[in-house]
């Protein structure tokens, strides 16, 4: 999981500030956390984070088309919006038909 925002923010006298966080999961669920922010003069204050992760929506590619006997690529982009690196295991739902080839000069 991860929450990441700017390491401080200033709010001036008798005004609001809105502090942005980016929520970045790695799993699906629900999870919790919190946010604190700390002022030497006036000490901390906490907000309690309430955490919800959701399958993704599928992606779709084009439509594979190719003649008998002959064979056709497609090339799928893969996203990582956290500030982590991810292993990702591919699975093929149906391997009679078709091969993962990983593209080495991208990695």
């Amino acid at each position: 999981m991860g929450v990441y925002g700017d390491p401080s923010i200033t709010v001036h006298p008798r005004q609001q500030a809105v502090y942005r966080l980016k929520f970045s999961p790695t799993s699906i669920g629900d999870m919790s956390g919190s946010v604190i922010f700390q002022c030497p003069s006036l000490g901390e204050f906490w907000y309690d984070l309430a955490l919800k992760a959701t399958a993704p929506s599928p992606s779709h590619v084009p439509i594979m088309q190719c003649e008998i006997g002959k064979s056709t690529y497609q090339m799928v982009r893969l996203q990582n919006p956290t500030e982590e690196a991810l292993v990702l295991t591919p699975y093929i739902s149906n391997p009679r038909n078709f091969r993962l080839e990983l593209d080495q000069s991208n990695t």
